[in-house]
Parts: C-alpha cells; structure tokens; sequence
C-alpha cells in the first residue's frame, strides 16, 4: 500500500477521488486553496508577453540603427576618399567621421539592451515555470494507477506538507507479504509455489509463487498484534505474487504455505 501525501501544506478545497476509485496515474486527488499561486502565474504569463513586445521594439530599433551605421560607414569612407583627391574639405570629412562614430554608439547601446532585455525574458520565463510548478502541487495527482483504500481528509480540512491522508493499492497482481522463520530461511528462493488461507481458516483462498526473498534476517514480527509474541527469533521476508480464488482484501491477515522440495 502507498501512503499518500501532499509536498505542501494547504486546505482542501475539493475532494476529487473517492474511497473505493479506480485512478490511473496522473489523475487528481485532492485540490488544494491555489488562488494566491494561480494569480502568480497570471502576472508573470503577462509580464511574459509585455517583454515579448519590448524585445520586439528593441530589436526593430538594433536593426533601424545597423542600418545607420552602414549608412554613415559608407558615406564617410566616400568622402575620406574625396578628400584624398582633394574633391572634399576636412571639416566635412570630420562631421561624417562623427556622425558614424555617433551611429556605433547608438547602435551598441540599443544592442546592448537588447540582450539584457532577452536576458531578463528568460528570468521571467523560468520564474514563470517554478509558479507553474508551485500551482501545480496545489493538485494532488496519483503517482501511480490503482485503488483508492481510504482518504482521512474531507473539504475544508488542513492538509500538513509530507503527512499521510490516506492510502492506495498499487495497480498490479495483489501481493502478500509474509515472514518466514530463520528455521526455513535457507530453503526460500524465488519461483517456489505457495497457496495462502485466511487467518484461522483452512481453505485456500489464493496460489501464487515467491517473487522476492530479503538477503537478510530482520527482527519478528512487524504483523504481531499482542506484546507477548516478539519472540528473540528473526525472519526472513518475503513477497508472493497471488492468484486469487477467492475475493481476498486488501490488507487482511493470512497464512502462507511454500513448497520448498
């Protein structure tokens, strides 16, 4: 079973899946207040396309100003070379080497703000996709498919950041988990065939195969309800893979049989 958490802390607004759903991968649990998140992302959508358009003006203006230069370039080294045949006076020659001069300057400017307002976009852009993430997390979604088992929470209650409210079956064949005693730890491996019965009862109620074996001991008995049975024994755990005969629920207690020979 999966524990289900939230990675912030909020109040449910809306109880999307219930006790008892089938949910796949993806889909909404809970949804949590998100009205200060959801505006975030609004204002900087819009500071988004209001620099859009400031670059789309600087950039028109670099392009209006490279075009200048060009100008200005040209029409000095024409009159540099008029005035090399004398054709040109000097004070002419020195107003265009100015007015060029002028015109990189204009144009370095402009370029230069140019990238800093690019810069600046992608700042926004990023601060854009962190407000995305943080509204996104407003909206509990199942990371995997399965059952919803139960769900301690209803609208309106206050849900802590990292704390369990509620819990879900994994999609996929039901498992059981079961210790085995250090006495026949040595004969377990996987793909051995086992059957299981419900507690205090003899029917079989499902078969199945080992699909996993601990590489070690561990302490008994995470499954014990009464003090008296922790025994100084250890165990070793393992998971069975179950083909049910019988309806068998989620979380019940029951025997396990493995055919070791």
């Amino acid at each position: 079973m999966i524990h289900l958490s939230s990675e912030v802390d909020g109040i449910v607004i809306k109880k999307v899946a219930q006790e008892g759903d089938t949910i796949s991968k993806g889909d909404t649990i809970l949804i949590l207040n998100h009205a200060v998140q959801k505006y975030k992302v609004r204002q900087l959508e819009a500071e988004v396309n209001t620099q859009n358009l400031t670059i789309k003006s600087f950039k028109n203006q670099v392009n209006a100003a490279h075009t200048d230069v060009q100008h200005k370039r040209t029409y000095f080294n024409r009159l540099s070379n008029a005035l090399k045949g004398k054709a040109e006076s000097i004070q002419k020659v020195d107003d265009a080497r100015l007015s060029f001069q002028q015109a990189k300057y204009k144009y370095q400017q402009l370029n230069d703000q140019y990238l800093a307002e690019k810069s600046r976009l992608t700042e926004l852009k990023s601060s854009l996709e962190q407000a995305k993430t943080e509204l996104s997390k407003r909206f509990i979604t199942a990371l995997n498919s399965g059952t919803i088992l139960n769900l301690d929470i209803a609208k309106g209650s206050y849900v802590n950041a990292f704390n369990s409210f509620g819990e879900m079956a994994p999609a996929g064949p039901l498992c059981v988990k079961a210790e085995v005693d250090e006495l026949f730890a040595q004969k377990l491996k996987n793909g051995q065939k086992a059957y299981i019965t419900l507690y205090g009862q003899n029917d079989t109620v499902a078969t199945g195969h080992i699909i996993y074996v601990a590489p070690s001991l561990s302490k008994k008995s995470i499954f014990s309800d009464e003090p008296s049975n922790f025994e100084d024994r250890r165990v070793r755990k393992i998971t069975v893979s179950l083909k049910p005969r019988k309806p068998v629920l989620i979380g019940a207690r029951v025997n396990t049989f493995i055919n070791v020979k």
